[in-house]
């Protein structure tokens, strides 16, 4: 949709199509971006963490949620 109309422009000189398609994919995705920051808000909420406790691992306090969150996206 980006990529390929620039590629076949005769008006474009070869050595600068590169830069051309940088800028038009680039400019879309912030387009994308934008339009889905539009749709559904890019106002953080807070959650109330799922464990309340906290460990002390080392001498520093950890809460136990931080903790679960690093095991999930180690494992995945």
């Amino acid at each position: 949709m980006v990529v390929r109309p620039i590629q076949n422009l005769a008006a474009i000189p070869r050595e600068e199509k590169e830069i051309f398609v940088l800028t038009g994919t680039l400019l879309w995705g912030i387009m994308i971006q934008q339009g889905m920051a539009y749709l559904f808000t890019d106002n953080p909420i807070t959650m109330q963490p799922l464990l309340r406790s906290v460990a002390n691992l080392g001498g520093v306090r950890v809460p136990y949620n931080e903790i679960m969150i690093a095991m999930v996206c180690c494992g995945s």
